[in-house]
């Protein structure tokens, strides 16, 4: 589930929201495994080349954010690409809720144009 251009102010909705971002805390093989099997299951990830896909795998970390806790803001530049593992973020522009995103959301996508 891709946001359309512009749709980049996330403020958590849940206490236990999850996402992936980078640097892998969990560093052994099964939870690789179930990182890889998971993402598979979105079509940004599941489209990629796998030589990037296992490229980028170990640079993968699991974060939480709390109730309220922005992700990123509208305008300002993202240094990670954001995937809701669980939980829910509204996207905002302003004090208007746009959307509300949940689990598999890709957000922040244009921080790997900085890659």
């Amino acid at each position: 589930q891709m946001l359309p251009a512009g749709m980049d102010v996330f403020q958590a909705q849940h206490d236990a929201i999850h996402v992936w971002a980078y640097a892998m805390q969990e560093d052994d093989e099964a939870s690789r495994r179930e990182l890889a099997s998971w993402l598979d299951k979105i079509p940004f990830f599941a489209k990629m080349d796998a030589f990037v896909f296992e490229r980028i795998l170990p640079i993968i970390e699991k974060r939480a954010f709390k109730r309220d806790e922005k992700l990123l803001t509208e305008g300002a530049p993202s240094e990670a690409l954001h995937v809701i593992y669980a939980g829910y973020a509204d996207v905002m522009s302003g004090n208007t809720k746009l959307a509300t995103v949940g689990p598999e959301a890709i957000l922040g996508e244009r921080s790997l144009a900085n890659l």
